[in-house]
């Protein structure tokens, strides 16, 4: 009894173990993040807007950021018609998964992607104005 009792604990040990680093390594894979082309924006402008999102999503606790990428012109020219008191808006599109319970606003260990709007004034930094559901 005692000895299939250590087995027992043994092979559930392992498991957890397998278990936590596979989570390790699903949470340790970079986030992709693509700047796209644009006929609007510079390659290091849109750079700036994809990492003042990553800051922000910094405050989804239990979420995991896959990627950033810039939404394009249009939807960005399309944003900077409703966005008031800045000269430039910017879409960037993310995806990610929500917390593996779920709470509060979150689906649990769900696949979630939101536009995030930035705007700024001629040549100032970027400030997240809107982000939700694409």
């Amino acid at each position: 009894m005692k000895k299939a009792l250590i087995i027992i604990i043994a092979v559930l040990a392992c498991a957890a173990s397998a278990a936590f680093g596979a989570l390790a390594v699903f949470y340790a894979v970079p986030v992709k993040k693509d700047p796209g082309y644009s006929n609007i924006y510079e390659a290091g402008e849109i750079s700036s807007a994809i990492d003042e999102v990553e800051k922000k999503f910094a405050e989804f606790k239990g979420c995991k950021l896959f990627a950033l990428k810039y939404a394009g012109d249009e939807e960005s020219a399309r944003e900077n018609e409703s966005v008031e008191n800045y000269d430039e808006t910017i879409v960037i599109d993310s995806v990610f998964l929500s917390p593996l319970f779920g709470g509060g606003a979150w689906n649990a260990h769900s696949i979630y992607t939101w536009h995030f709007i930035l705007a700024r004034t001629y040549g100032g930094e970027w400030q997240i104005v809107n982000y939700g559901y694409a």
